[in-house]
């Protein structure tokens, strides 16, 4: 697969599609929206067929990517085989940046704002020398600060960007992450948990047990351990319209709408972007939950994983 050398300020986007039509259309119709899509390479990672019922879908929506214009370029990488969601995204951003110093990530159910290839390509050339920030992204940060970016601990992913020598810390161990997280009196599982808030870390014990296969919130645990930073716009610049039970989970939700009023291309972008602490209180089940896991752990069910 030929990837082209961007050596201009316009950082390609990597799309991920499966099996749904309108969802990738509308959001691929929103990108056209931003003035910078021409200046612009579009790769479309299209995933093969899980069931049956799944060919005539793909085969459908891969006539209508072939036909998509407006972009300096589009190429469509077609999968032969279901990778799933999270081997081909990583696939496909790893393939991306031998090539590219960075790229900006979208999943199939995402529309964004007129201006946002402007933020995502302004803030990677403004921090893209300050490895203290990992990733950026395109939810919403602070609409009370006086510049237009905010940084945060967390990433979310819902509409981001990233740069090669970040996305080489990124880390997908299964059994490697359920180690870091349960040592040191699960210290890391805490930050992570962003104070034991709220229960993120149940997703990589999840994938150790093959219960799930997922690939965010290893961004997370990436960005925890390096004790990276997260760029946030002021207002949000995404919406997720993929909740409402046509996903793989099929979860039913309203989400966050982007602020369509904020339509600047000049955003302010200081130095060193103010961090905003989340406070939050420990939640008595995040600590029932970790309590019952550590004593867990040197039972039959984890001691192949802990002896390792």
């Amino acid at each position: 697969m030929f990837f082209r050398k961007n050596k201009t300020q316009y950082a390609p986007i990597a799309l991920f599609v499966w099996n749904r039509i309108d969802h990738p259309m509308q959001g691929i119709k929103n990108l056209l929206q931003n003035s910078e899509a021409k200046y612009t390479d579009l790769y479309i990672f299209s995933d093969g067929p899980r069931y049956i019922d799944d060919e005539e879908k793909i085969k459908s929506l891969r006539n209508k990517l072939h036909k998509i214009h407006g972009f300096k370029s589009v190429t469509v990488f077609e999968r032969k085989t279901n990778y799933g969601l999270a081997i081909n995204l990583i696939d496909g951003i790893s393939r991306i940046l031998e090539t590219n110093d960075s790229v900006i990530v979208l999943e199939d159910d995402i529309l964004v704002n007129t201006n946002f290839l402007a933020f995502m390509n302004q803030c990677l050339q403004k921090y893209k020398n300050n490895k203290e920030i990992f990733t950026i992204q395109a939810t919403t940060g602070d609409p009370d600060n006086v510049s237009d970016v905010i940084t945060r601990v967390h990433p979310n992913c819902c509409g981001w960007a990233i740069w090669k020598d970040r996305w080489a810390l990124y880390e997908r161990n299964v059994t490697g992450a359920f180690l870091d997280l349960n040592k040191n009196n699960m210290e890391l599982r805490g930050k992570l948990n962003n104070n034991n808030s709220i229960n993120i870390s149940w997703q990589i014990d999840a994938n150790l047990r093959n219960q799930r296969t997922t690939w965010a919130v290893y961004l997370n645990y990436t960005s925890i351990k390096y004790n990276k930073l997260n760029i946030y716009p002021r207002y949000q610049i995404v919406k997720n319209i993929g909740q409402d039970g046509t996903g793989i989970h099929k979860v039913v939700e309203n989400t966050a709408d982007m602020n369509k009023q904020w339509d600047t291309k000049n955003f302010i972008l200081p130095n060193r972007p103010p961090f905003q602490q989340i406070d939050t209180n420990p939640d008595a089940n995040v600590l029932k939950y970790n309590e019952t896991l550590r004593n867990e752990l040197n039972t039959d069910k984890y001691s192949q994983f802990m002896n390792k």
